[in-house]
């Protein structure tokens, strides 16, 4: 086999590369189930990406896995939801997208400016809605840029799920359904510990990009309730100090109830309708490739002769929040060796530059 690593947007050689060798299409297959999830179509103009599976189908095939497996080791397998929240991850959609809520809190931030900051639920960090959505939006769409806050409990939710790995025995579960590509995932991070990562590279986004203020010093709670309900305290508190309101963004109706009862201004964001019947385009299509390599932890390229691996047997640490995703072929074709050449060469601007 031969191997090459190709860092987030680096994913876009490969593409360029297969269509320069004449592919016009590939399909992206979950070997843990079996399953072709999405057809790429690369044409001269524009690429596009089109799921090619119903909601139902996905459901069922899914569930005929889990029922062969261990529950801990059913738990392993991504569902719909996860797959459309690697959708959402990706950039496709618009903000409108997402409900009446939003519309109303961009008016109240434009009508009022400096009045409010934007608070997050931590599911807001799991969808990575403020780098592919929010962000997008409000750079285009305000003259001034909110305050952002985030809640130190909220991270200390996020850092607490984030470690867990694979035993021996569930990787020899995971081998006999997806095949020996997945003997890479020795010790390598759970599910749970991936999708935490992805919230985790949102938040350090945000840090960077955004430059947020952080408010509280609670510990963790394992209660999930009472987690909520201090995350929304602390936000309250972060209010008072600064003297501004606070409008907090989140997609589940529990966390809503919370905030009002705490009479705050919550912004219920909802997942769009038919997410699988989306098409997502030429300029999002690496990262769909790049959330749905994470979340499987590999993927097969039907057509380009390659599955692609977002953990793999001593990876580095900081390989996963950089985009780090390697590539494995057949044997050493030309796709491969000129893939090989193009990523050196990519890394060394890349290197030049920073």
């Amino acid at each position: 086999m031969s191997k090459v690593e190709l860092e987030d947007t680096q994913i876009n050689l490969l593409l360029n590369l297969a269509f320069l060798k004449g592919k016009r299409s590939f399909k992206i297959r979950s070997p843990l189930i079996n399953t072709d999830l999405f057809e790429v179509t690369l044409n001269r103009r524009a690429w596009s990406c089109r799921s090619c599976i119903e909601e139902e189908e996905l459901h069922q095939n899914v569930g005929e896995v889990k029922s062969k497996l261990p529950k801990k080791v059913g738990e392993e397998i991504p569902g719909y939801d996860a797959i459309a929240k690697v959708i959402i991850s990706s950039g496709t959609f618009d903000a409108e997208d997402f409900g009446d809520d939003f519309a109303n809190a961009v008016r109240l931030m434009k009508g009022k400016p400096g009045k409010y900051f934007v608070c997050l639920d931590t599911n807001v960090l799991y969808n990575r809605f403020v780098s592919s959505v929010f962000d997008p939006y409000l750079q285009e769409n305000l003259e001034y840029y909110p305050k952002f806050m985030i809640s130190n409990l909220m991270r200390n939710e996020i850092e607490k799920k984030m470690n867990h790995r694979y035993n021996e025995k569930e990787v020899e579960h995971l081998v006999d359904i997806g095949g020996e590509i997945c003997e890479e995932f020795k010790n390598q991070y759970t599910l749970g510990s991936r999708k935490a990562k992805f919230a985790h590279s949102e938040l350090h986004w945000i840090e960077t990009e955004v430059r947020p203020g952080e408010y509280g010093e609670e510990k963790f709670l394992e209660d999930n309730e009472m987690r909520d309900i201090r995350i929304l305290r602390e936000y309250e508190e972060a209010g008072k100090k600064i003297g501004k309101r606070p409008l907090v963004f989140g997609f589940e109706n529990s966390f809503k109830y919370k905030a009002e009862d705490k009479e705050l201004e919550y912004i219920h964001l909802k997942y769009p309708e038919n997410v699988l019947d989306i098409e997502v385009g030429h300029e999002d299509l690496y990262r769909l490739i790049r959330y749905l390599t994470q979340l499987y932890g590999v993927i097969q390229l039907k057509g380009l002769g390659c599955r692609a691996l977002g953990v793999w047997e001593n990876m580095d640490e900081i390989d996963y929040e950089s985009g780090r995703i390697k590539f494995v072929f057949e044997g050493k074709t030309s796709l491969y060796e000129e893939l090989s050449r193009c990523e050196e060469l990519s890394t060394a601007i890349r290197e030049a530059m920073r």
